[in-house]
């Protein structure tokens, strides 16, 4: 069997892979991942190591999530000129990601904090509603109880 794909091409292939792979993992096995990536690019500041660390460092709902390091990370692949086009690609790639899926956060908690503002509004005006009320039914039984009966 003939290959037809470059060595710097196969990193990228295994990287896609590897972000594959570890989408599906939780708990204590993505700990033991993410731990086992950060020993790795200690060893080796690779490009390869990099974006394995940024992709760990994106995933919601880990104590580990930090964009703003995942985003320096990615920056430094792409801005390294003996990276190979493909991988200075996927970590654009899993940059400009990583910024959407901020952007949606952000625009998500604004609509939340909006909706915790409209619905304490009408919480308010319920009960302003409510006391009208109760003023009517008061006004009600007082009137009730002046008129002479025949």
């Amino acid at each position: 069997m003939i290959n037809f794909v470059n060595k710097k091409d196969a990193e990228t292939i295994d990287t896609l892979q590897y972000i594959s792979r570890v989408r599906g993992l939780q708990g204590d096995e993505l700990n033991r991942e993410y731990t086992s990536v950060l020993q790795a690019l200690a060893k080796q500041k690779t490009a390869v190591n990099r974006i394995k660390l940024a992709f760990l460092l994106c995933l919601p709902n880990t104590n580990f999530k930090d964009d703003v390091r995942a985003n320096s990370l990615l920056a430094e692949v792409f801005e390294d000129k003996k990276d190979n086009s493909s991988i200075a690609n996927l970590a654009a790639l899993l940059a400009n990601q990583t910024y959407e899926l901020k952007r949606q956060e952000e625009r998500f908690q604004k609509m939340n904090q909006a909706m915790k503002d409209e619905q304490k509004r009408a919480d308010q005006l319920q009960q302003k509603l409510d006391a009208l009320k109760n003023i009517e039914k008061s006004i009600i039984q007082r009137e009730s109880k002046t008129v002479p009966s025949k």
